[in-house]
């Protein structure tokens, strides 16, 4: 699992639908893609993403997770 900054994938998407004025955080894509690398973190636990979201300046935090999650998986919303 890993953990990404979710705001930098907001003026990423931002970027996809206005292109570059429409960006925030950023003034170009090459930017924002950079501090998209930078921000992702391997977490292996709930603890680890309490962690990331604490002591990191990443405002809302996004899970990405390779293959297939159950719902019944899926135990708590932080």
């Amino acid at each position: 699992m890993y953990l990404t900054d979710m705001q930098v994938v907001s003026d990423l998407i931002d970027y996809f639908y206005g292109g570059e004025d429409a960006m925030l955080r950023f003034d170009t894509i090459k930017e924002a893609l950079a501090a998209y690398r930078e921000s992702i973190q391997s977490v292996d636990s709930f603890s680890d993403i309490y962690t990331y979201n604490q002591k990191t300046e990443h405002g809302v935090p996004e899970l990405l997770v390779g293959g297939i999650i159950s719902t019944d998986a899926i135990v708590d919303v932080i």
